[in-house]
């Protein structure tokens, strides 16, 4: 019984692992790496498509978002394509009807929402919508500005 893991980090790489969580000393083997971009920090996998979601969060001057298609079998990710957004994306969510992907985008204090195509790669032929915002906490030294953690 074979499991798989996606992993990724401020490298620009995602690796696809597997690991059989039967054996006695089970172990992660690396079945696969792809080139994810900037910082590629936060997964999110299409319930209607075999598609990962990576945000780029390095990507500059504008944030990115990238998408891959995703064979569970093999682990392989093939890159599809890519979506503009707010700057430092860090958290990924899916509108439960597939239309339209969100990000919140730590840089820049903003949440962004791509539009996706019915075969659901991102459709940037769509404008993207990024609503940022303004202010700062009471803690001068940490909270200068919002910095939007999810969506």
């Amino acid at each position: 019984m074979t499991r798989s893991l996606l992993t990724s980090g401020y490298g620009g790489k995602i690796y696809s692992l597997s690991f059989d969580p039967t054996q006695n000393a089970p172990a992660l083997v690396i079945d696969s790496t792809t080139d994810g971009g900037p910082a590629s920090t936060w997964f999110s996998l299409s319930e209607r498509h075999a598609i990962l979601y990576a945000g780029c969060e390095f990507a500059e001057p504008d944030g990115e978002v990238r998408s891959f298609s995703y064979d569970k079998a093999s682990g392989r990710l093939s890159p599809l394509n890519a979506g503009k957004c707010g700057q430092g994306p860090v958290h990924i969510a899916l509108s439960s009807d597939g239309r339209r992907l969100f990000t919140a985008n730590y840089s820049d204090g903003s949440l962004s929402a791509l539009a996706l195509k019915e075969d659901g790669t991102i459709d940037a032929t769509v404008e993207t919508k990024t609503k940022r915002y303004t202010g700062s906490g009471p803690s001068e030294e940490r909270q200068e500005a919002p910095h939007v953690h999810g969506v």
